[in-house]
């Protein structure tokens, strides 16, 4: 674990103390929520501040039940959405809009992503902020870098998935987990694969995340606002 006294997300000074917005708090950088396997403290990846890890914290529910849900497992996919809307004394009206929009299909049953597109695009940003700085040690400097991000469901990997398996004979997550440039957060929950300012992360096999941090030009901020634009347009505002 990193004991940084920076918080690589807001670049905030944090301290040691508690129920303020500067506090340093255990910071995973994929969420527990996204595993069959609660993680302890001491097995975090770096600190935090209080405020921040709030904030990531109450979308890491909502990615953590979707990557589960996107899983081969059928029992561990139910399970997940099942606990998801069931933990909560009321019904919250993200998760309602999930259940109405649930739609059968071949290979199970399709719901929309019971998140905003803003929700989406801040989150990425967290864990493209939070694997740069597992790598570097050292935090992204938003003044002269910049995030191109964006999110693959199953369907798209499903897909690369078949076409891999006809031409190699093996699933693709297996062999990213066996990459020397891959972390293995979970055997067949979570990998994490980089090559230089490159980073893809998968979960659960079928969602994955590619972030790719650039040097701030023009050519590279119209990319990031086409990339942020496209995940604004398909999860709305």
């Amino acid at each position: 674990m990193i004991t940084n006294e920076v918080c690589p997300y807001c670049l905030v000074i944090m301290v040691k103390a508690e129920n303020l917005d500067n506090s340093r708090s255990v910071e995973h950088l994929i969420p527990n929520a996204a595993l069959t396997r609660k993680r302890k403290n001491d097995e975090g990846d770096f600190y935090a501040c209080r405020r921040c890890n709030s904030q990531k914290s109450k979308v890491d529910e909502v990615i953590g039940a979707m990557a589960k849900a996107q899983s081969a497992d059928s029992e561990l996919a139910a399970s997940a959405l099942i606990k998801l809307v069931t933990r909560h004394e009321s019904l919250p009206a993200r998760y309602a809009r999930m259940l109405d929009s649930a739609q059968p299909d071949l290979d199970g049953v399709h719901v929309d992503m019971p998140l905003t597109g803003p929700e989406l695009i801040q989150y990425l940003t967290f864990l493209g902020k939070g694997a740069y700085f597992k790598k570097f040690k050292k935090p992204l400097r938003s003044s002269n870098q910049i995030m191109l991000i964006d999110l693959h469901n199953k369907q798209i990997l499903a897909s690369f998935e078949q076409a891999y398996e006809a031409k190699h004979g093996t699933r693709p997550v297996r062999d990213l987990e066996t990459n020397p440039r891959s972390e293995v957060i979970e055997p067949g929950q979570s990998v994490i694969w980089s090559k230089g300012t490159t980073f893809f992360i998968v979960l659960h096999d079928y969602l994955g995340i590619s972030i790719k941090v650039r040097p701030r030009n023009r050519k590279n901020e119209r990319r990031a606002r086409t990339a942020a634009n496209y995940l604004l347009q398909h999860f709305g505002h």
